[in-house]
């Protein structure tokens, strides 16, 4: 496999990085004294991306105020955002090399930041009370608005038209016109009930989860509920949509498909366990992880099981590439940030290789088919891997 060199804001050579590094602290002293101070030792090395045949392109590291985390990353192809919850730091870097390009502190140091989504050359920061549009290219705040009152944000903002729409913790759908800047239209679904994720969009339509587990599919062109189901038990993983079926995985052990028409259950899939990894549709096949049984390729038509890979107990499709899938699995202990990589073969679910990472703690891909992998870890060091 053909490996592309190290590049990084900081270098790894021998004489040079101890004097870059010794320069590095000290203005780290002097600057950022709020800061925890940055690890430069391989996030993830090559001999881990060889175990899910993936190249390392660069590592960089991003900042992380002294109480906060690096919680976040947001990729696009020329652009990689990421979200520190300290002190709300927005810090996007260069696609192509990993270099630190502008940082931007959203709202107040109490503030909640619940979501970053993109439109053009705009992105956009939601906190609880407040979206925030930033020039994606260089940081500048462009403008601010402020939800209406009463309209907290408790989910992160999705584009639906000329709207931007998000749950509330007291179980509704807000349409925030971006334009105007105004509260365009509402719609509660269960009273003290909130709205656990965005919406899961379909077109003109979308679906909305509550913390109960009731499931709630919208007409957002028309502002009406189309149809209402329920799960037995809270849901933490996001669900997967296609023009068939919503496909949710629950804490109730069960992995349930709902007919996109009319919303009546077309099958249930039984597990032994709570399931909390998002399930991903892939070309007709639902893949999703039981703990203790195994990872399951599921007929999204039928819901009976395809194979099942018990190598691998966790985890969450990110990528696709010739005919293998990479899966991302957290851990899920409490307090703990890393995670592993596993590759397995589409057609049979054969574990072709794994690579443990103790300090990735979020992982993301660009895309499905061949989509370029990031890492990062709570302290801020991100790598990028490409297939």
């Amino acid at each position: 496999m053909t490996r592309r060199r190290f590049s990084s804001p900081y270098c790894f050579r021998p004489a040079a990085t101890a004097i870059a590094l010794l320069l590095l602290a000290l203005l780290s002293a002097g600057c950022n004294s709020g800061r925890k101070p940055i690890n430069t030792d391989y996030l993830l090395n090559y001999e881990q991306a060889d175990q899910i045949d993936y190249t390392v392109a660069w590592q960089s590291a991003v900042a992380v105020s002294a109480a906060g985390k690096a919680v976040a990353i947001h990729p696009y192809d020329d652009w990689v955002v990421t979200v520190e919850s300290g002190r709300n730091i927005l810090t996007a870097l260069t696609a192509r090399d990993g270099h630190d390009a502008w940082e931007y502190q959203v709202g107040a140091h109490l503030e909640h930041l619940v979501g970053v989504v993109r439109d053009g050359n705009t992105l956009i920061a939601s906190t609880q009370s407040d979206l925030y549009f930033l020039d994606v290219a260089s940081g500048r705040l462009q403008s601010q608005q402020r939800y209406a009152a009463g309209n907290t944000a408790g989910t992160a903002p999705t584009f639906f038209g000329p709207f931007i729409i998000y749950g509330t913790n007291d179980g509704r759908i807000i349409y925030h016109h971006r334009d105007l800047g105004l509260m365009h239209a509402a719609y509660r679904l269960e009273s003290g009930q909130g709205i656990a994720q965005a919406p899961v969009l379909l077109g003109n339509e979308f679906a909305v989860i509550t913390q109960s587990g009731a499931i709630h599919f919208m007409d957002g062109s028309a502002n009406s509920r189309l149809w209402s189901a329920a799960v037995r038990d809270p849901v933490d993983a996001r669900p997967a949509i296609s023009d068939h079926a919503l496909y949710v995985a629950g804490r109730d052990q069960s992995v349930w498909a709902f007919r996109i028409a009319d919303g009546k259950l077309i099958w249930r899939f039984r597990c032994q366990r709570p399931l909390i990894d998002d399930p991903r549709l892939i070309d007709g096949v639902l893949y999703q992880a039981e703990p203790g049984k195994g990872f399951h390729a599921i007929d999204a038509l039928t819901g009976t099981a395809i194979w099942t890979c018990t190598d691998v107990q966790g985890g969450t499709v990110l990528a696709r590439k010739n005919g293998q899938l990479i899966i991302w699995d957290k851990d899920d202990a409490p307090g703990a940030t890393g995670s592993s990589f596993h590759r397995i073969l589409e057609r049979d679910g054969t574990l072709l290789g794994s690579a443990r990472c103790p300090n990735v703690a979020v992982a993301v891909a660009d895309r499905v088919e061949n989509g370029n992998i990031y890492g990062m870890s709570t302290a801020g060091r991100i790598v990028k891997l490409i297939p």
